[in-house]
């Protein structure tokens, strides 16, 4: 299974963005990127994680000749979807105290269906699940949820 193919790679909670410059990312590699915030933590983090409790949202992503995209579902701005494709500096809002990248071992047929479904999402409207109902529909979603949904997706 994916998902048990994770590998820490990166994780710092006083974050600074002067660490940032030394990550080196790979291409056709899956990632999952992690932030923590300081208005969410009490919310989010200490009530639904089960393990890092500095976690307030994640998104999913990857580096291409283009650069880095983090497909993440957001509850800000939502007028047109919920869905965001940020760059790293993007994703890492203000009030950021927390990050960290985790590294999938995928093979190459993992990394294409992962870009086909980012794609396939990004031409969708997403709407964010702000009742945090697991299988609602396909485009009522929350960050892990969006992310949970992809990593199944790749490999059931």
């Amino acid at each position: 299974m994916l998902v048990n193919r994770l590998l820490l790679l990166f994780s710092i909670s006083t974050f600074s963005q002067e660490i940032l410059k030394d990550l080196k990312l790979e291409k056709n590699t899956i990632y999952l990127f992690c932030r923590g915030t300081k208005a969410k933590s009490g919310l989010i983090a200490e009530q639904f994680n089960s393990t890092d409790r500095f976690i307030t949202h994640v998104g999913i992503g990857y580096l291409d000749e283009e650069g880095l995209k983090i497909y993440n579902v957001t509850d800000c701005d939502t007028t047109k979807t919920a869905l965001s494709i940020d760059n790293l500096d993007s994703f890492i809002s203000s009030g950021t105290y927390y990050l960290s990248v985790w590294k999938c071992t995928n093979n190459k047929g993992e990394y294409l269906k992962l870009k086909q479904l980012c794609s396939d999402y990004s031409k969708q409207k997403v709407y964010f699940d702000f009742s945090f109902t697991l299988n609602d529909t396909d485009t009522i979603l929350y960050c892990s949820e969006f992310c949970s949904r992809i990593l199944r997706a790749i490999n059931p």
